[in-house]
């Protein structure tokens, strides 16, 4: 990461200005906003993907039409990479599916079943898109409160019983909770009890603390998985993902995006390989996250958020109760924009994020501390006002 990407914010804190500026009126503030409101970190990718993408562009192959689901190579690699990383044994051939990212992956799994308003199940608070995916399949949203999964196998049986799909995102978007062994046979028997199909979601695989997520296909060899380059490599730009598994239902899912799809770019493909092989800046990235957690956590505690401290959490956000000076998620989210920092209410993310903020790790912790002045100034003119 290059220092001249935030070259306003350190200017203006370099100046010796910082505090007396963030305290003044909203109209006042000369900076850019820091964007923590989109999971959209503004690392770039790693460099060896630059230069194996201009070395593809020479090749010629990259000229002809892509495969539809996927270069062979690639599909290779991704697959010898989980078969290291969770023993899970998949053919290249009919296994694996190459797509634009976890969006377009999501909405495939759920088109090829053929279940017009049949019921999609998935944790809330959740990501905000997974509703839209949801009713983009012609089906309809099914929010099952995250504490669920605390209870005892009868009360989840409760929620699957008019499932058709359960989406299953681990790590979990917006509270970073890692799901256990014990989450998971849960997860699985009640699907199974219920005749309910599962679509993991493990795009933060490689954003973890102490707890690394498993892969839900080794506790259910008929669900798909879903991954995508865009968190793991900061490649959020290049559309690049896959879906995973087997049997019949996958089968489905190539047909669907071979006849649907005209494949992905064959260059940004080539270029990828080597990032899965050599698992290029996973590791750094990884405590990068770690660090940028930390910094965010211990000033919005400061504050009076609501922030867990958890080591096992993952994602690359912090998910974190509002002070009680507020009167809703989306009125803290509203004050914090009057001074700069984007933020993403709680509400968004479904009936169980009201009184929530998300807050996306996108920039190191430098960054992160001007945020947490600006907050500061926001609560302290909040505080005023309503005084």
């Amino acid at each position: 990461m290059e220092i001249t990407d935030y070259q306003p914010f350190f200017l203006i804190y370099s100046k010796g200005v910082g505090m007396n500026w963030f305290t003044k009126s909203p109209q006042h503030l000369n900076g850019k906003p820091i964007d923590l409101a989109i999971g959209d970190p503004k690392d770039r990718a790693p460099e060896k993907f630059r230069k194996e993408l201009c070395k593809a562009l020479k090749d010629p192959k990259v000229d002809r039409y892509s495969p539809k689901t996927g270069h062979p190579d690639l599909c290779h690699a991704i697959l010898e990479d989980y078969a290291r990383e969770n023993s899970v044994c998949l053919e290249p051939s009919h296994d694996i599916c190459i797509t634009s990212g976890a969006w377009s992956s999501l909405v495939a799994c759920l088109n090829v079943l053929g279940k017009p308003k049949g019921k999609v199940g998935y944790f809330d608070p959740c990501f905000f898109g997974i509703p839209q995916i949801v009713r983009a399949a012609g089906m309809i949203p099914c929010p099952i409160p995250l504490d669920a999964i605390r209870g005892s196998d009868a009360d989840l049986n409760h929620f699957f019983q008019e499932l058709v799909v359960f989406i299953h995102v681990d790590p979990h978007n917006p509270t970073g909770y890692v799901f256990t062994s014990i989450n998971h046979h849960a997860i699985a028997n009640a699907c199974h009890k219920n005749n309910v199909r599962v679509i993991s979601d493990r795009v933060y695989k490689h954003i973890y603390a102490d707890q690394k997520p498993e892969s839900f296909l080794t506790y259910d060899k008929t669900a798909l998985e879903v991954w995508s380059f865009s968190k793991s490599f900061r490649m959020a730009g290049w559309r690049l993902g896959c879906i995973l598994g087997k049997g019949h239902w996958m089968q489905e899912v190539r047909e669907h995006w071979s006849a649907t799809e005209n494949g992905i770019c064959v260059a940004t493909q080539l270029a990828a390989i080597p990032l899965i092989t050599g698992r290029v800046g996973l590791e750094s990235f990884r405590q990068e996250i770690i660090s940028r957690r930390q910094c965010l956590n211990t000033g919005l505690t400061q504050l009076g958020f609501r922030a867990d401290s958890s080591p096992d959490l993952a994602t690359n956000f912090v998910w974190a109760g509002i002070p009680r000076v507020f009167q809703s998620s989306t009125d803290a989210a509203q004050q914090l924009s009057n001074f700069g920092v984007l933020s993403m209410p709680g509400e968004k993310c479904g009936e169980f994020g009201q009184g929530f903020l998300r807050f996306a790790l996108n920039y190191p912790p430098e960054i992160l501390d001007i945020a947490i002045t600006r907050i500061a100034s926001a609560i302290d003119r909040y505080c005023k006002e309503a005084a």
